[in-house]
């Protein structure tokens, strides 16, 4: 029987991209197969999107979409749980179309839930095993192990990505030297600093501040954006963090990400460019692209 393998714990991806291809050469590895294709669940929870492959017909499978219950795939996610079909033309849920489209001929399939903390987040499907061999359960083993991390690592993914797409929108209309976002701690007694992007390349990435700390904190309490042209005015303002960064902190406008009632992140803005203090439509751009990074963290939540 072959060895289980494991998706790497050590790495961290920025991007669902990064995370797929990373996922796709793993996977690779393991079990030489013609196809390897991930597919998300959709938004409504009621498809799977086709989002990455590795075969000849990537291209022509971008877009496709499988209802649960639709096709092999698609039956692994309405039931969660790994299946191995070594006959596929003869299995009842075989969905042809993909074979009639591409002229190709699917003989074997393997097919893996991506779960993480019981969810369903997605399933890895594998097809034709090389030689024309049959997939075999320990073959089934190692890709449920591997599509279990690369779960795991989608969630921390999509944050950083909507991490990541925040900043470049922000930086499109206002000019500043740095965006941070701060999550909850695990037990909310804590903020942490999750992203940060700034002129000065200090890595304080996991940097925790308790509540009663500086003015993301204060935004974490009152649930409400806060505006701050001159720090040295600002009795909540905590200089550690500039401390230990050797950044001058000037003005801050930070606003909290919100889902309904949820308190999902901070994200603060530090000094706008050329020594100018941020303004209430400084705040009301960021009070507006916070509540479009809320629906992304809401769908991909922290890690």
């Amino acid at each position: 029987m072959p060895a289980v393998r494991y998706f790497p714990a050590e790495r961290t991806f920025a991007t669902l991209p990064e995370l797929y291809d990373a996922a796709l050469d793993v996977i690779q590895d393991a079990v030489m197969c013609d196809g390897i294709s991930i597919f998300e669940l959709a938004d409504d929870g009621r498809s799977l999107e086709f989002v990455a492959t590795r075969t000849f017909a990537r291209d022509l499978l971008k877009g496709l979409e499988l209802p649960l219950g639709t096709g092999l795939a698609g039956r692994c996610a309405a039931e969660g749980r790994g299946l191995v079909s070594n006959r596929a033309h003869s299995h009842p849920d075989f969905f042809a179309v993909p074979d009639q489209s591409l002229a190709f001929r699917t003989r074997s399939v393997l097919c893996s839930p991506m779960r993480h903390g019981g969810e369903l987040v997605g399933v890895i499907e594998l097809v034709n095993k090389v030689d024309r061999g049959d997939f075999v359960e320990g073959e089934l083993r190692s890709v449920e192990a591997l599509a279990a991390g690369a779960a795991a690592n989608w969630r921390g993914a999509g944050s950083r990505e909507a991490f990541y797409e925040l900043t470049r929108m922000l930086r499109k209309i206002v000019d500043v030297e740095g965006v941070s976002i701060f999550t909850l701690e695990e037990g909310g007694e804590n903020l942490v600093l999750r992203f940060s992007d700034t002129t000065r390349k200090t890595d304080l990435v996991g940097t925790k501040l308790g509540l009663d700390q500086g003015v993301a904190a204060a935004v974490a309490r009152g649930r409400e954006p806060l505006l701050v042209p001159d720090v040295d005015r600002e009795p909540r303002f905590f200089e550690g963090v500039d401390a230990v960064s050797m950044f001058a902190t000037r003005s801050i406008a930070a606003a909290p990400v919100l889902f309904g009632e949820r308190l999902l992140a901070v994200v603060e803005l530090v000094n706008g460019r050329g020594g100018e203090a941020f303004t209430e439509r400084d705040l009301g751009v960021l009070r507006r692209i916070a509540a479009e990074l809320a629906e992304r963290m809401h769908r991909a939540p922290s890690p």
